[in-house]
């Protein structure tokens, strides 16, 4: 990534104290499980952030090789992952194939491909405020 941000002129920058896992202590979160919608290095960045136990949630297909290697070593010494199968679901219009996460009808899981091989949307139904 180094390499493709140098060639297209790409910078980034963070103040200090705005990273994940500063905000991760200074709040006291510790996340059960993160959802992904894909694996770009800008969506799983905070990754080593997070606990060794912290369950990750993706695409089945979304491991591929291309993607493996975008974000290297984001995952390394994490072994708690978990992949949704679109290929099984229930189709719901007008929306297509889609999991009901929770089984209660609060999070659903979308399968939007087309960004990526097994890109997720997630659809949160419930009433506000949103806390």
């Amino acid at each position: 990534m180094a390499l493709f941000n140098w060639a297209n002129g790409v910078t980034n920058r963070q103040s200090q104290g705005e990273d994940l896992a500063s905000q991760l202590v200074r709040l006291n979160v510790h996340p059960k499980a993160v959802f992904f919608t894909h694996f770009h290095p800008d969506h799983t960045g905070g990754v080593p952030a997070l606990d060794p136990q912290t369950e990750f949630i993706f695409g089945k297909l979304e491991p591929s090789f291309l993607a493996r290697a975008a974000v290297a070593n984001h995952f390394l010494g994490k072994s708690k992952f978990s992949s949704l199968d679109f290929s099984t679901a229930p189709t719901m219009a007008p929306l297509g194939a889609s999991i009901d996460l929770f089984g209660d009808g609060s999070l659903w899981a979308i399968s939007v491909p087309g960004h990526t091989d097994d890109d997720v949307a997630f659809l949160v139904n419930g009433s506000p405020p949103f806390c």
